[in-house]
């Protein structure tokens, strides 16, 4: 659910899960208003409903958009903005630039995901840490390499983001794998 603080600031939360035997447009509608009933939370009060372009969840006819229009003439539906997005950034993949940035990055998560390689990036990583803390500077947050996600760019984008803020102990740590290779495996 996405809704806006006193301040207007958006917020959102997941508020429930929800098991499913089926996965048709009735079957999700009628799931989806119990799960709200339940929460005590009116379905007219919704103003939008955000799904991916699957029929079950968007069919004009059958789908979970158009029974709860029905509902709420107001909830007008949205294609998911960030299903568009991960669309329309899977299709820059094909930029071999991209392509090639992405795959090397798949690379170093997979050749890092072994334990003693993973124990040395992490030990890198607090030796910098340590040093930031006596510099006042700065600590790393992350201490791992996320792996790839194929179908959502929300991840992409973080593990692209913890590269960048753990590349100088990524580097360093590559240094010093490279300088023992025969401990590495």
């Amino acid at each position: 659910i996405r809704y806006c603080t006193k301040n207007f600031e958006p917020v959102e939360r997941v508020i429930d899960y929800i098991q499913v035997e089926r996965t048709t447009g009735e079957v999700l509608y009628n799931k989806l208003m119990e799960s709200l009933k339940s929460l005590t939370l009116d379905p007219q009060n919704c103003r939008s409903q955000t799904y991916d372009g699957a029929s079950n969840m968007a069919g004009s006819v059958k789908g979970v958009s158009s029974r709860f229009l029905e509902q709420n003439p107001l909830a007008l539906y949205i294609h998911c903005s960030s299903h568009c997005l991960n669309l329309a950034l899977s299709s820059a993949c094909e930029v071999a630039e991209i392509h090639c940035m992405i795959e090397n990055l798949r690379c170093l998560g997979r050749f890092l995901k072994w334990p003693k390689r993973q124990r040395l990036l992490e030990k890198t990583v607090k030796e910098i840490n340590n040093e930031r803390v006596a510099n006042a500077k700065e600590k790393m947050k992350e201490a791992k390499i996320k792996p790839i996600c194929d179908t959502r760019w929300v991840e992409r984008h973080t593990a692209l983001e913890d590269f960048v803020e753990m590349f100088e102990a990524i580097v360093i740590c590559l240094e010093r794998i490279s300088q023992d290779r025969s401990s590495w495996g």
